[in-house]
């Protein structure tokens, strides 16, 4: 009867992860969709701003920058920006560990003596 309970109780639990997993992977999708209309509805009013001061330029390069936003997936996005990452680590020369790191020749660590602060407590008292 005990090992029934506690069948229950796991398959119980499975789903209610299952569910709170996916209410927040939906309200991380709706708040990134939401966030990015805002982003490209703010480009396209600078855009505007920016032809009618007859900056056309300029106009132009935030309308670029506001087709280039990715649209869809923020999983898929976040899966490209860490392959990039990644690549550029690859190319790019890696500090030395700390066990790779050349040892310290100075021995002299007098500069690092530690001095004591007088506190009120230190002082004599007066009787």
């Amino acid at each position: 009867m005990n090992s029934l309970i506690k069948l229950f109780l796991d398959k119980l639990s499975e789903r209610i992860f299952s569910l709170i997993g996916g209410s927040i992977g939906t309200a991380a999708t709706t708040y990134h969709a939401v966030q990015q209309a805002e982003q490209q509805s703010l480009l396209e009013d600078l855009a505007r701003k920016y032809e009618a001061d007859g900056k056309l330029n300029l106009a132009t390069q935030l309308r670029e920058q506001a087709a280039t936003l990715a649209n869809g997936d923020p999983a898929a996005t976040g899966k490209q920006i860490l392959l990039q990452v990644t690549e550029e680590s690859d190319s790019q020369p890696r500090l030395m560990s700390p066990a790779e790191a050349p040892a310290s020749t100075s021995k002299n660590h007098s500069s690092r003596r530690s001095r004591r602060i007088a506190t009120p407590a230190d002082e004599p008292k007066a009787e």
